[in-house]
């Protein structure tokens, strides 16, 4: 009888065997390996993402904050029977009272947020902050630096505007107005030469 010899033994099967289960092994590790860094990959996003939405929501909260701080400091207005050109009558401070003044002075009030008018010998204004009740808070008063002629109009016109800076309440006292403050009064009487209500072109105070 004829045999045909293949020439594959027995040994050669199982070579071949597992030749093809460690290359099958080593593909699944290789996968393996891969999946993991994947996976590193995508836990290592997520912190960065979840701290660049932290980031940007800080800085809105701050922005946020600073909105309504600036929204808490604007102020009211005065009533509208007082918003209008007044004449100085007498100053009282620690000096005592002066009435008349030697010279005309105005306070104009026709310009919510501000004091201004003249001193008698130079014109003045100050921001103004007004709260409850005819409350007021002044801010500093600045003023030109023109010489009065008369040394009693400079005593009067410094004297002035050191009671005006002290100023913290204004209110109507019949047809005049008042305003005082720490150790000062001062009283005021109607100009009627002016408007009450908003300036007008070419109506500056006196």
């Amino acid at each position: 009888m004829l045999r045909i010899t293949t020439g594959i033994t027995a040994g050669d099967r199982l070579s071949a065997v597992r030749a093809a289960v460690a290359g099958a092994g080593a593909a699944l590790l290789a996968l393996g390996l891969l999946s993991g860094c994947a996976s590193g990959s995508s836990d290592g996003a997520a912190p960065g993402a979840g701290g660049s939405g932290s980031a940007s929501a800080t800085p809105g909260g701050d922005e946020s904050a600073g909105s309504q701080g600036s929204g808490g400091s604007s102020g009211g207005s005065l009533e509208a029977d007082v918003a209008q050109l007044w004449l100085l009558t007498s100053i009282t401070d620690d000096q005592g009272t002066l009435a008349p003044p030697t010279v005309s002075a105005t306070l104009d009030l026709r310009e919510d947020g501000r004091f201004s008018g003249n001193g008698g010998c130079n014109g003045f204004g100050a921001d103004v902050k007004v709260g409850d009740s005819g409350h007021v808070t002044v801010g500093p008063i600045v003023s030109t630096k023109r010489a009065c002629a008369e040394r009693s109009a400079n005593e009067q016109e410094t004297r002035y505007l050191a009671a005006l800076q002290k100023a913290d309440a204004v209110k109507r006292s019949g047809d005049g107005l008042i305003v005082s403050g720490d150790g000062i009064q001062l009283v005021y009487a109607p100009d009627a030469t002016k408007s009450a209500g908003p300036k007008t072109d070419g109506d500056q105070p006196s």
